[in-house]
């Protein structure tokens, strides 16, 4: 009985530090993100890793500005996404700048950061006339990556349950399939070169 109860307990206390993840040492970040001094530690953060895990660098200045759902719904109110929208990638006088939403946890936070570092990717390195699904695609594809790779499994589940979305699910479907032909490191490099998804992907 005494042995039983210590595999359980160790089975126990293995979930919780699963499903409880802290912040990794040094980086200091809170759980929910409403100043710009963590949002600037979460920008840091992901680029480092955007940098290491996918070797995605940019060369133009990127400025983060963070804005309350408010705001953020009014940039966007004729996308049929209004109400969901928690990050906005932009380019205004040579400069990238990405509009965050406020009051929003730390895994949340740093995975939409991800996805619209994404989009400055894009902007720099593909074609231009590169079609929405084959852009959102990309950016959910490097989001569920850094998320994974930090442990923010919860959250990966979360996005999983929109993959039937006709632009961002069609999109990341796709980007699995390069993945598996090319491996993770090769997607970018396909991607900078292609317009769209081939018919019937």
């Amino acid at each position: 009985m005494r042995r039983t109860l210590q595999i359980y307990f160790l089975l126990m206390a293995s979930a919780m530090l699963l499903f409880c993840r802290p912040a990794a040492a040094g980086e200091n970040i809170p759980t929910i993100i409403n100043s710009e001094d963590a949002a600037n530690k979460v920008f840091e953060k992901a680029k480092n890793t955007l940098s290491s895990r996918l070797n995605m660098h940019f060369q133009l200045p990127m400025e983060i500005k963070l804005v309350s759902g408010k705001e953020l719904d009014a940039m966007v109110k004729d996308s049929p996404y209004r109400g969901n929208v928690t990050g906005l990638h932009t380019f205004k006088n040579g400069r990238h700048v990405i509009y965050m939403m406020t009051n929003v946890g730390r895994d949340d936070f740093y995975g939409t950061m991800c996805h619209e570092m994404t989009h400055s990717w894009q902007l720099e390195n593909c074609p231009p006339d590169q079609s929405l699904v084959l852009s959102e695609g990309l950016a959910v594809w490097v989001e569920m990556k850094v998320l994974y790779w930090d442990g923010a499994y919860y959250m990966v589940n979360q996005i999983n349950q929109n993959f039937g979305d006709p632009i961002y699910g069609v999109g990341y479907r796709y980007m699995q399939k390069i993945e598996d032909k090319y491996g993770e490191k090769n997607v970018l490099q396909v991607v900078k070169n292609m317009r769209d998804i081939p018919p019937g992907n």
